[in-house]
């Protein structure tokens, strides 16, 4: 044992990341693999610790069997060990002992999960709730101009606009491919339109419309091995796809006529929707850019 002793003394480096004392495998606990980690290292050939500073349960600065039973007295026994222990930390003697490495104290924290980032795009979303005045101009052939929305309009929420009724919003999210795949679906009720026709008359109509697409985001992202996650580089809108889009108008008689050209408006609609989450994307991509999402 003395020589043990001495031949890993002889062998200990300067070392300086935080780590957490006794979690000897750097898994981000403290069980009783730690313990049968120490004990290989120091009798069985077993890999080296990746912090060292961690095995040396009593900060004595030496590594030897006390360690690896000082780690097992302080899960079974309730035995205390030497600081850093709840959270991360560097070494309060100032040994020799070398911290080479120790993911769960040098990663960033935190790291959102899939989940987590679902809600962060979904509450971008969410800004998509009120459509500003005037939503917009259409014009159609042989027919008129059509303005969705007229000025003055106020959303549930104060602003200027008109309401938009999320009932369904579903992520899928693939890192590692790049890509996001937002599917949303919703209504507009009881939206003012104004139809100025050719003669110059105006036709104040009610519209009410659904609607079902999915945006495509492109994302570049980068791995970051030594701690199991990825970073998000940069976020973009690639395409609205698969649009689904039905609208009825009521109102006078003008009013039916745009019921009878239904088929323009779902080209008209995804114009208009690409356009808005370009915005509302460009404006917010710093919300995505830059965090780090565990697998």
């Amino acid at each position: 044992m003395p020589a043990l002793v001495c031949m890993l003394m002889m062998s200990l480096g300067l070392g300086g990341a935080p780590f957490r004392r006794g979690d000897v495998n750097a898994d981000g606990r403290v069980d009783i693999a730690d313990v049968i980690e120490g004990l290989m290292w120091l009798f069985d050939g077993g890999a080296e610790p990746p912090c060292r500073d961690a095995l040396d349960a009593n900060d004595d600065g030496l590594l030897n069997v006390a360690d690896p039973i000082g780690i097992a007295h302080f899960l079974f026994a309730s035995s205390p060990m030497a600081p850093p222990v709840d959270a991360c930390g560097s070494d309060p003697t100032g040994d020799r002992l070398s911290c080479r490495n120790f993911p769960p104290c040098t990663c960033i924290d935190p790291v959102l999960t899939h989940d987590q980032v679902r809600q962060l795009i979904r509450g971008k979303v969410e800004e998509l709730r009120c459509y500003p005045c005037p939503v917009g101009t259409i014009d159609i052939p042989l027919i008129g101009k059509l303005v969705v929305c007229p000025t003055g309009r106020a959303c549930s929420n104060g602003k200027t606009g008109c309401d938009v009724e999320i009932r369904t919003l579903e992520l899928d999210l693939d890192l590692a491919g790049g890509w996001a795949r937002l599917r949303g679906e919703g209504e507009m009720l009881d939206v003012p339109v104004e139809l100025h026709d050719l003669l110059g008359g105006v036709s104040h109509c009610v519209a009410n419309a659904w609607f079902a697409a999915d945006g495509v985001l492109s994302l570049g992202t980068e791995p970051i091995a030594e701690c199991g996650y990825r970073k998000i580089l940069r976020a973009g809108l690639y395409d609205i796809e698969n649009i689904e889009f039905g609208v009825e108008f009521s109102g006078g008689a003008g009013c039916a006529v745009l019921n009878a050209v239904g088929d323009l408006f779902p080209s008209i609609f995804k114009k208009s929707l690409k356009g808005r989450a370009e915005v509302l994307i460009a404006g917010h991509t710093s919300a995505i850019t830059g965090i780090f999402v565990r697998p």
